[in-house]
């Protein structure tokens, strides 16, 4: 039940206990002494199931986090066996001693191929070689399963050797679909539970009794701290139960005190005899408590995510430091990318998954630390310094919780602040993290950023070109400007890309690489980019009224665009509206945005039912560019400036005539950009390449100035 339901509930029941009340008011007394000793034993009972929730959730996350240690160590020797093969099998207890060293709970390790043991660790398992695993009638059921689901399967009890009772974690290897074998690793469970107790510094352990149990287990273990895999419910306490997580399993974790509770349901039977006037003033009591807990709840916490709010978060964590005084604290801001956008194109539903299943992340690789929920996009926690696993591992992490994630190709960026300063308040702490996040946005090699002070020079200069995108825009300081395209052998222009410059009305010109990516960012770049497609519409418009000849002047679409619910409609109307053919606009799309991406290519496909042309950007820069030509339907490639600058070297030359023919094959033409130089001219026109764009010819100009540049053109009949 949740708290609004449970709210809803005592107000909608409140008032017929007040009637009740009135009528049994004189009976008041008769039940005053009953009332206090069971509410005395309530609280008792309360404090002891505090005590025991506690007790119980630690030990399970400590289960928890070793038990996926050790299936990473499975995985580990998995990836050691694929790699170096029967190598391997021959140095395996060279290789995996040193794990049983650092841990010593861990108390065999065995590779078995096939299902029959060829490798184990320590010596004393020698007796274990040539041990079929499938043919043993205790362990045949689960090894099936491992290897028919391709999942790894855990085996318990088992009766180690050592003379204890453990675990095994069965990790079936497979390569290209076929079944290798397992690696196996058992460890001690009696081990296992009394290192939880001692570094969680919980009550003693002989005060409760723990129990690891699940529904099909034929066989039942009593141990100093309870049973183990016990098979009957009716003997589990309910006080306590958690699902502990076991792949392709459910076992479960029960604790209750060794002390036997007494139970609540005689209170109820005398509750009949209290005064319904001190009932009321109880129930009062407790619906005010409820409120109360209630109100302060949703002060604190975040309702969509329940993690702290950013000022309960700057109060706890600052709480955290100063009851901490000797122990180093770690900060970490997450800021999601372009999540503007993001939710632009999968809606709020759907990105409100992604934010609670983030958190959810968050809270469960953080057991110790305080989480909070920073802004819109942006979640902040605090950690002891000791907690942190680097950055290695969140670069790692990062990869493998997006890929489970509601909404896929989402990129986060990590702001790290090593030993906070406890001298800083913790508002100003969380915004440098937050602009360390902020200086990898767009940096997609790079997952982590540890703060430095020119963060905030950065931060400043972002915002000052945000807040004068509107006005930059409103007073036309956006110019349009063109670079010609001409013909590889007649040298006749046939063609133009449009280009933005942003020059302020004091003549400061505002580089495209210091505005383009921030309003990528934030978003303003779909209203930039259509700015441009509407000033080249109408400037082509311009044209055909007085009769000048037109050429088609090519303009990108930015990646944010083309995310953009409606974008192919709204250029349509655009073109329909101005009035002109749809041919002589053909769309820019960087090559790096196609491959694998679904979405652009049914994009791609839809501009062109439109009767858009479509030319694929800086061809060469992806990972991925001769395939890209058999998938999207492009009309022209643009070689980038990149590959251009290869000529002259051993191969850059062959690499050139490969694309070009692969292009012409498929009735693609190609564009060269960046030309700059008359050798680089000649070897294109030679390799066959149909146009070329560069400083060679002509860089980009002003309307002003390509007008002018045309009558030339004209005159020198080469239009």
């Amino acid at each position: 039940m949740s708290d609004r339901v449970r709210k809803s509930f005592f107000k909608k029941h409140f008032s017929v206990a007040q009637l009740g009340s009135l009528f049994l008011s004189a009976i008041v007394f008769l039940g005053l002494e009953v009332f206090v000793f069971r509410l005395m034993r309530d609280y008792q009972l309360k404090e002891e199931m505090s005590e025991v929730a506690i007790f119980g959730e630690n030990l399970s996350a400590g289960i928890n986090i070793y038990l996926q240690q050790i299936i990473n160590k499975s995985q580990e020797i998995e990836n050691l066996y694929l790699e170096y093969g029967d190598k391997f099998v021959s140095d395996f207890s060279k290789v995996v001693s040193h794990y049983k060293e650092n841990d010593d709970l861990l108390r065999g390790f065995f590779l078995a191929p096939d299902g029959i043991v060829q490798a184990y660790y320590p010596p004393s398992l020698y007796d274990s070689l040539g041990f079929d695993i499938f043919a043993d009638t205790f362990q045949s059921k689960k090894a099936i399963q491992a290897r028919d689901t391709g999942e790894i399967t855990f085996e318990g009890p088992v009766y180690l050797k050592e003379g204890v009772i453990g675990l095994a974690i069965r990790n079936p290897i497979y390569k290209d679909g076929v079944f290798k074998g397992f690696s196996v690793i058992t460890i001690d469970w009696n081990g296992l539970t009394n290192k939880i107790v001692e570094y969680f510094n919980l009550s003693s352990k002989s005060d409760y009794i723990f129990s690891i149990w699940k529904n099909d287990s034929s066989d039942t273990i009593t141990m100093e701290n309870g049973s183990l895999f016990s098979n009957t419910e009716e003997n589990v306490s309910d006080l306590f139960k958690v699902k502990l997580s076991i792949p392709n399993d459910e076992w479960y974790l029960s604790v209750e005190p060794r002390s036997h509770w007494g139970h609540k349901k005689d209170f109820y039977t005398n509750f009949l005899v209290f005064t319904l006037a001190l009932s009321i003033m109880i129930l009062f009591f407790w619906y005010k408590q409820f409120e109360a807990i209630n109100k302060a709840y949703n002060i604190e916490h975040d309702f969509l995510t329940g993690l702290y709010t950013r000022s309960a978060f700057y109060r706890y964590a600052t709480k955290w430091l100063k009851e901490c005084p000797d122990i180093p604290f770690d900060l970490l801001m997450i800021d999601i990318e372009a999540f503007k956008v993001i939710n632009s194109i999968h809606g709020t539903k759907k990105c409100d998954e992604f934010l609670v299943y983030l958190a959810n992340i968050i809270l469960e690789e953080n057991p110790i630390s305080i989480c909070g929920r920073y802004g819109g996009d942006q979640f902040v926690y605090i950690l002891p310094s000791s907690e942190v696993k680097g950055k290695l591992y969140l670069e790692s992490r990062v990869s493998a919780v997006l890929e489970d994630a509601p909404i896929k190709n989402v990129n986060i960026k990590f702001g790290y602040i090593q030993d906070v300063d406890r001298d800083l308040p913790m508002n100003l702490i969380c915004d440098r993290a937050l602009l360390a996040a902020r200086s990898i946005l767009h940096n997609f090699d790079v997952v982590v950023a540890s703060y430095n002070g020119e963060f905030s020079i950065k931060q400043l200069n972002k915002q000052m070109i945000e807040s004068s995108f509107d006005e930059a825009l409103k007073n036309g300081d956006f110019k349009v400007w063109y670079q010609p395209k001409f013909d590889a052998i007649t040298e006749k222009l046939v063609g133009a890309e449009a280009l933005v410059r942003w020059i302020k009305k004091d003549g400061t010109i505002v580089s495209p690489t210091d505005f383009i990516y921030i309003f990528e960012e934030d978003g303003l770049i779909v209203n930039l980019d259509e700015y441009v497609f509407r000033t080249v519409c109408e400037t082509i418009k311009n044209w055909l009224s007085k009769g000048v000849k037109v050429l088609p002047i090519s303009v990108n679409l930015s990646r944010t665009s083309l995310h953009h619910k409606g974008i192919v409609k709204k250029y349509k109307t655009i073109v329909e509206r101005v009035g002109i053919p749809i041919e002589y606009v053909p769309l820019e799309i960087t090559e790096s945005l196609t491959f694998g991406n679904e979405q652009i290519k049914n994009l791609a496909k839809e501009l062109k039912k439109e009767g858009f042309r479509i030319d694929m950007d800086d061809f060469g820069t992806g990972s991925s560019s001769l395939a890209s030509l058999n998938i999207l339907p492009f009309d022209v490639i643009k070689l980038d400036k990149s590959l251009i600058d290869y000529i002259g070297t051993p191969y850059g030359e062959e690499l050139l005539r490969h694309s070009i023919e692969l292009a012409h094959f498929k009735n693609i033409k190609v564009v060269a950009e960046g030309v700059e130089s008359e050798k680089q001219l000649k070897v294109l026109r030679n390799l066959g390449c149909d146009t070329i764009q560069g400083y060679y010819y002509k860089p980009p100009m002003s309307y002003e100035e390509g007008v002018e540049y045309l009558s030339m053109l004209y005159v020198q009949n080469r239009v």
